[in-house]
């Protein structure tokens, strides 16, 4: 019994027989107060767990208990507490203060007491002494059960506002609130309560019906309470509701009036066919809030007398025959709709007849629009199919709804598009006879569809068509796909690898599917997991070990498991290994997982997997990680192959006591990878028919691999175009493997040598410096021209060491060779030469067996193929036009020079393209200005390839010397060559005796003045050894600025007197004098002087 909660009302069972199924529920008695009021000032009531169950199995929101309280005016807040049979030993849970609409609750996660029974729960005023009577109240005995219980737990929507419409009608006059949850049952009633009035035994207002919503695995609830006579005086206004099954849940509400305010009418259709009477109308009415409103008067506007009252959704429905009306809820007990008493109506609804015709075809898979080809219930055989319930046709009309066939046949056929790629069927083959499968009416326009099992997994479309009406004819619907399905068969898979890894006392989650070959996952389906043991599996390991499945609410409940995939297949539990000491590794746990019967019409895939492992481990951080490369792989690789390593992960010690390191592999560990050249790849190839082999998916340079069930995560590497390659082609990848805080590295060296397959072959010219022409591709025939040739591989790659051999297109040029081989290097690897000016197309060919697909799907497979591959490179070969060339001749120095001086003269030859002519023979011929000169021409030679020849002479004594420059072609030694007259160039540079240096003086004094003379300044430059033509200028100083006065000729004693009238009174006058060059004299200048 329930002690404390039996002495005030009545007990749990005596509720559950009060109830009354159907709406609107039993009434309570209430009178508006608060929650508070309506207890002592010190008063302290546990409301929650009048069951004597407190549940933590999942509800359809959580897991928790709720406890509820309820105090008086004085308790500012409580403390709920637990009591496992000691009467002096209460264990706190939480102290809250008033936190639910003037009530206490918390959500309670009792996981820790799952299964103790007989405990007792309490709730403490803060404020009360010890010695008060009403400090606390007490429920016993309470079982805690869990997830894995019979007991069904349930939860009241939380809230704080909640409507009450008073029913103002007669017959129908109750205080209506409408109350909703969830719960873990699917099925059944779920009890209402209050505890108006009543300290903590609730009081009876019936039962809510429990549905299940599709895809959940809980319940939900809604129904009415009639709290009759509640007339909102109170401060505020709030009531305290409970909702059990077999355990229970309370939640307190601040309560508001509801008023109507919104009608609206939704016809299930506002056409119907000929032979339907009337179409359904749902009509909801709602409050000020937009919340429902429970028994509220609906009339219909044409037919006032029809009455109905809403339901726990607010709603009423109405059967509206063909025509147009309106629907309203009465706010008053006058049966007309008057708007001015507060009525409401809905907006026209206007309800129309058709005469219905067969129109289309609808197909219906019961298992979904995938399934395991185990779960289609078709028997016999191709073509003698025989239809079970699972895919049906419906026939309907222009209207979509379902009409009858009149007898009319269904022709159909399948065609199936095979998974793995293979070419489609079709059920019946085409040329069968017939070509489709029959199938007559078993319904109402419905018909039976076989399914073709024969082991096809793969994608199914349906085409079916419609017959005519025997006899009468018409009413076909023409063939036309229905249905497209995918069927195969399934099987489970996990997402980690086998064993999963976790801590020992711990828990590891553990995820799977069910799904088709190509992924798709069948949602809906049972699949029961059943949990076995190793003792032992090593010497380290548990001797007894104890993990179980986790329940839904997190406690520990056993070693079989079902669970229901998720709408793509997904499923998943977590394995608990339960703490102890010491705590010793379990190794050697394993899931066997199989399908059931459950899903719909109790189908079962019939899928499997019998070994999936779970260790728990005692040290599951890794603490080595060793790559390891295939012996298999080649060292250097060829671009374009790809390369298989391991990167293994070990685990730290699993037996400190035990000597040495006793590690295990860990699977299931993300491991980094890292290279700096190449990519990791999957080694799934890029095929397309025709194409090369050696292009694989790129997962990048960093990639996230998982180890296996050895500890190892595997990887491969590839490498396409690397710019590393074309200097020597060699690459060195750098691996790296992380896994945490432990890393190893590895390399893979590649070459571009002995390719997978030939790219391109190009022929460039060599460097500039290496070339005679500076205008390439022309080039005078005096000109040697260089070229390379750059093997690459199909990624661009250069590639050494292959045969190249070397062509060109006219007699009149040459190759220096025709076969060379392939390198690296840009240095000359043959040259080319013409004696015409021709355009010559030099051709480099490479023959190469290379590898490629001859197809593209289903299974790739590179087959040999000779392929030549070539490049060329043009060159403009040209003769030189002398006419339009530039010739010139200039020398160094001035143009008049010291006698005995040398002088360069320079001849340059720039052809018409502006590239110097290299082949030109020069003569130079000199006139002048002794008796030394060139005048036969013996100073002769070719212009060099920047189109120049020098001439070098010294003029012996004075006078000018002409030098001529004359340009031969077609010269030999022993034949004199043509001259190119438009090649001659003369130039000419005077000598003179050579200039000495001069040093002129100047003297200056005062002349007075005199009654016949003025006074004035007399300067007198002297110069004796400057040339008799030199000229003196005389300058004045004054202020820094130096003016010239006048000039002179130097007489022939080699003076110059000048004078000049005194225009500074006592003050000093400035001068100086400069004398000019000669031919035989350099200028000269005379210090300043003055004079006063």
């Amino acid at each position: 019994m329930i002690s404390s909660g039996m002495k005030r009302g009545l007990a749990a069972t005596a509720i559950s027989a009060m109830a009354v199924t159907g709406l609107p529920l039993l009434a309570g008695t209430a009178s508006a107060v608060s929650n508070t009021a309506q207890y002592t000032a010190d008063q302290v009531e546990l409301l929650s767990q009048w069951t004597g169950v407190a549940s933590t199995k999942n509800d359809g929101q959580n897991t928790t208990v709720r406890l509820e309280a309820a105090g008086g005016s004085n308790v500012s807040g409580v403390t709920f507490q637990y009591n496992t049979g000691n009467p002096n030993t209460w264990v706190d849970i939480q102290t809250v203060t008033r936190n639910d609409d003037g009530a206490f609750s918390y959500e309670w996660n009792a996981t820790s007491l799952v299964g103790a029974t007989n405990i007792s729960l309490r709730a403490v005023s803060v404020n009360a002494t010890t010695a008060d009577p009403d400090a606390s109240d007490v429920r016993t005995p309470v079982n805690v059960t869990g997830g894995g219980a019979a007991q069904e737990s349930v939860n009241l929507n939380d809230g704080s506002s909640l409507g009450v419409f008073q029913a103002p009608y007669t017959g129908t006059n109750g205080d209506y609130a409408i109350l909703s949850g969830t719960t873990s049952a699917t099925s059944g009633n779920v009890n209402l309560v209050d505890f108006f009035g009543q300290p903590n035994t609730p009081n009876a207002l019936g039962t809510a019906p429990v549905t299940q919503p599709t895809g959940s695995t809980t319940g939900v609830f809604k129904g009415i309470a009639n709290i009759d006579g509640y007339d909102f005086t109170g401060s505020p206004d709030e009531i305290t509701f409970g909702a059990s099954r077999d355990s229970d849940d309370t939640e307190a509400y601040t309560l508001y009036q509801q008023t109507i305010t919104t009608v609206d009418a939704a016809p299930a259709s506002t056409t119907i066919p000929a032979s339907q009477a009337n179409a359904p109308v749902v009509v909801t009415v709602k409050d000020q809030n937009g919340n429902p409103i429970a028994n509220a008067e609906v009339r219909d506007g044409n037919n006032v007398p029809t009455v109905k009252y809403t339901d726990a959704n607010g709603q009423a429905t109405f059967n509206q025959a063909p025509g147009t009306t309106y629907y309203f809820a009465n706010a008053t007990d006058s049966d007309p709709y008057e708007a001015n008493l507060g009525d409401k109506r809905s907006g026209d609804v206007t309800v129309t007849q058709y005469n219905p015709a067969q129109s289309s075809l609808k197909a219906t898979s019961r298992d979904g629009a995938a399934f395991d080809l185990d779960e289609n219930d078709t028997t016999g055989a191709n073509p003698a199919y025989v239809a079970g319930n699972d895919i049906t046709v419906q026939v309907n009309d222009q209207n979509g709804n379902p009409i009858n066939a009149d007898g009319q046949t269904l022709s159909y056929y399948w065609v199936a598009t095979p998974f793995d790629g293979s070419a489609a069927k079709r059920y019946p083959l085409a040329t069968a006879t017939p070509d489709h499968f029959s199938a007559s009416e078993t319904g109402t326009g419905q018909y039976k569809v076989a399914f073709p099992h024969d082991g096809v997994s793969g994608t199914y479309e349906l085409f079916a068509e419609l017959g005519e009406v025997p006899i009468s004819g018409g009413g076909n619907i023409p063939s036309s796909k229905i249905l497209t399905v995918k069927a195969g068969q399934s099987a489970i898979k996990y997402a980690e690898a086998s064993p999963e890894t976790g801590p020992a006392g711990g828990q590891e989650p553990v995820a799977g599917s069910l799904a088709l070959e190509d992924g798709t996952g069948l949602g809906g389906r049972s699949v029961k997991l059943d949990l076995t043991y190793n003792p032992g599996a090593s010497a380290n390991d548990d001797a007894t070990p104890d993990a179980k499945f986790l329940n839904d609410d997190g406690t520990l409940g056993g070693v079989s498991k079902t669970v229901t995939t998720a709408a793509d297949g997904g499923f998943a539990v977590t394995v608990k290994d339960p703490a102890e000491t010491p705590q010793l590794a379990e190794i050697g746990d394993n899931i066997a997982a199989q399908t059931v019967a459950g899903t719909t019409d109790s189908d079962n895939p019939g899928a499997s997997n019998t070994t999936h492992g779970v260790d728990f481990l005692v040290n599951v951080t890794p603490a080595s990680i060793v790559i390891t490369a295939n012996p298999a792989n080649d060292d250097p690789a060829t671009a374009g192959e790809v390369e298989s390593f391991k990167a293994k992960v070990m685990s730290g010690d699993q037996d400190p006591v035990t000597p040495g390191v006793q590690a295990v592999p860990l699977t299931n560990e993300s491991v980094v990878v890292t290279t700096d050249h190449g990519y990791f790849t999957d080694g799934v190839p890029v095929v397309t028919a025709g194409g090369k082999q050696g292009v694989y998916d790129n997962d990048g340079q960093s990639k996230t691999v998982t180890t296996d069930s050895n500890g190892d995560a595997s990887f491969k590497l590839s490498i396409g175009r690397d710019s590393a390659f074309d200097d020597d082609g060699k690459v060195t990848s750098n691996i790296k493997a992380t896994d945490g805080a432990v890393s190893d590295t590895e390399i893979q060296n590649w070459t571009s040598e002995n390719p997978l397959n030939a790219g391109g072959v190009e022929v460039v010219f060599s460097p500039n410096d290496m070339q005679d022409s500076a205008i390439l591709p022309k080039a005078p025939l005096s000109d040697t021209v260089y070229f390379d040739v750059l093997a690459t591989d199909q990624f661009g790659n250069v590639v050494g060491n292959e045969p190249i051999d070397l062509s060109d297109n006219t007699p009149f040029a040459d190759l220096s060779t025709t076969a060379i081989t392939s390198d690296y290097a840009l240095d000359g690897d043959f040259w080319a030469t013409s004696t015409r000016a021709v355009d010559q197309i030099v051709k480099a060919s490479w023959t190469h067996t290379d590898n490629v697909y001859d197809n593209s799907t289903p299974t790739p497979a590179p087959t040999t193929k000779v392929n030549t591959v070539t490049g060329t490179k043009t060159v403009n070969w040209y003769a030189v036009d002398y006419a339009n060339s530039v010739f010139t001749l200039t020398h160094t120095g001035d143009d008049t020079q010291a006698v005995g001086s040398t002088v360069t003269e320079t001849y340059t030859a720039i052809d018409q393209n502006g590239e110097p002519i290299a082949d030109l023979f020069v003569k130079f011929f000199r006139n002048g200005p002794d008796n030394q000169q060139d005048g036969d021409g013996n100073a002769d030679g070719y212009v060099g390839q920047d189109g120049k020849i020098q001439y070098v002479f010294q003029g012996t004594s004075a006078g000018t010397a002409t030098t001529t420059a004359v340009g031969y072609e077609n010269f030999t030694f022993g034949n004199t060559g043509d001259v190119v007259e438009a090649s001659k160039r003369s130039d000419s540079v005077s000598f003179a005796a050579k200039q000495t240096a001069i040093h002129p003086t100047i003297t200056a004094h005062h002349v007075p003045a005199s009654d016949t003379i003025a006074g004035y300044d007399k300067m007198v430059v002297s110069a004796p050894d400057a040339g008799a033509d030199a000229t003196v200028a005389l300058y004045r100083v004054k202020n820094g600025v130096a003016k010239k006065v006048k000039s002179k000729v130097l007489g022939t004693d080699g003076k110059a007197i000048f004078k000049r009238a005194d225009l500074n009174g006592d003050k000093k006058n400035y001068y100086y004098a400069t004398v000019s060059a000669t031919a035989t004299t350099k200028s000269g200048k005379t210090d300043i002087v003055g004079v006063k």
